[in-house]
């Protein structure tokens, strides 16, 4: 109630405020979004179908409705829209590429969509010729200074989780376990969040990794109620990089903050499913710049609450929440009073 009543009364003062203050770097060039989509192994026909389907619909969305500045898909075999033949060779190749690019502004989301599994204490992605284990991954991650989601979709992701943990980064697993190793769903409802309306759940016309987290995990137990089937799949988020991830996470909690103001959207670039990501105007584009960069300010003091001053959390918060309320009005002067 207390934080209600703080956001209202900034709203108020704002209007008395200068809300054009940008920096030069923001109004040239907002943060940008970088996606690496990958499927791996599939076995048997059916499941090559299946993982195209899904990926294609990822890497769509990525690019039409959340306007990234690259979306790469690499796939067992070269096809139209596949960048190059998922090894580990390319993964690594792709993941250095953007590292020379992106910047601590930017975003980066992984996806893996594909087969599973845990030898020897060690979970793996299936891939052609030798297969990726999260260690790899976790070390090729390290040098990129964007901002990382992993969304490990496979059997045995529940594995991944404390091998990729690191500060900043959030990793989604469609298991609790590398012990769940049955086929999984959560790649098909992923898939939805991004496309559908439906993930939006506080309507900012912005899709959240939190927000479609919740989406999938959610639709994955009603396909299995729906068919009467035991849930085998146990989809996990660790947003606070602890190694320690949760089924369910709020925008308040150590593991819903960051990932609650993690959107797949560009800063500035319209998200409501069925429409492209349209740029805006500069003055806007760097007002959503901002706003990123306010926001994930936020998650970080978050993050540090239990180690900050009780005094000193309440006057970076209290500041923290004036200038995201007084950059949103802005915003939404910009875009008519909307």
């Amino acid at each position: 109630m207390m934080r209600r009543l703080f956001l209202g009364f900034a709203l108020m003062l704002c209007a008395g405020r200068n809300v054009s203050r940008v920096s030069a770097q923001t109004t040239q060039q907002g943060p940008r979004t970088y996606w690496l989509v990958v499927t791996g192994l599939s076995g048997e026909a059916e499941y090559a179908v299946t993982y195209a389907g899904w990926a294609k619909r990822i890497a769509a969305a990525a690019r039409t409705r959340f306007g990234a500045a690259q979306v790469w898909w690499l796939a067992e075999k070269e096809s139209d829209g596949v960048a190059a033949t998922a090894t580990r060779a390319s993964i690594e190749a792709r993941l250095k590429e953007i590292s020379k690019q992106a910047t601590s502004e930017d975003a980066l989301f992984v996806v893996l969509i594909g087969h599973g599994a845990t030898a020897d204490g060690v979970s793996k992605f299936a891939l052609p010729g030798p297969d990726l284990v999260p260690t790899d991954l976790a070390l090729w991650l390290n040098g990129i200074s964007a901002r990382t989601t992993v969304i490990n979709t496979a059997s045995a992701s529940g594995g991944w989780i404390a091998p990729l943990a690191a500060k900043g980064r959030v990793v989604v697993t469609a298991t609790k376990s590398g012990v769940e190793q049955n086929e999984t769903m959560f790649a098909q409802y992923f898939a939805d969040a991004l496309t559908l309306d439906a993930a939006d759940t506080d309507k900012d016309d912005r899709v959240s990794v939190l927000e479609a987290f919740d989406f999938a995990k959610r639709e994955v137990e009603r396909a299995y109620a729906a068919d009467k089937k035991m849930l085998t799949e146990h989809a996990q988020i660790d947003g606070n990089g602890d190694g320690k991830a949760v089924a369910v996470a709020t925008p308040d909690s150590p593991d819903g903050a960051v990932a609650g103001l993690t959107h797949f959207g560009a800063a500035g670039s319209r998200t409501v499913a069925g429409t492209a990501a349209v740029p805006q105007p500069p003055a806007l584009r760097a007002l959503y710049a901002e706003k990123t960069r306010l926001e994930r300010q936020l998650s970080d003091l978050r993050a540090r609450k239990a180690d900050t001053p009780e005094a000193e959390y309440q006057t970076q918060l209290e500041k923290l929440l004036t200038d995201i309320a007084v950059n949103g009005q802005a915003i939404r002067k910009l875009e008519g009073g909307k």
